[in-house]
């Protein structure tokens, strides 16, 4: 395992605590409620990924597309934001660096789930 995957596994870990932290906010059934609980598994799924598990079936990996790439975007687009100094920016970039492997971990996953052997 690299030294950026174990970079990436601890921000989707502390990412997993914060969203559980914050889904006992809501009400189960509300759409922050539903947002967060995919946003978790789609992380659960990614660090599985990059810990090398291979045992993932297509759908879960299908389904856990959506919310990384969401992070992705909402992550770039509040790195817009910030001001050069901000130091949040150092935070924002490691999730962004994390997502990212997640991301391409899941296409390389689907491309070999594909691949007639």
């Amino acid at each position: 395992m690299t030294e950026e995957s174990i970079d990436a596994i601890q921000v989707i870990e502390a990412t997993i605590r914060n969203c559980q932290k914050s889904q006992l906010k809501f009400v189960a059934g509300s759409a922050q409620f539903t947002l967060l609980k995919n946003r978790l598994y789609a992380l659960e799924v990614g660090r599985d990924l990059l810990n090398g598990h291979t045992d993932i079936t297509v759908e879960a990996l299908v389904e856990a597309q959506a919310p990384i790439e969401s992070i992705i975007h909402k992550t770039e687009k509040a790195l817009s934001n910030q001001k050069k100094t901000s130091p949040v920016i150092k935070r924002m970039t490691l999730l962004l660096a994390a997502m990212t492997a997640v991301q391409t971990a899941i296409i390389n996953q689907l491309s070999a789930k594909k691949t007639p052997h």
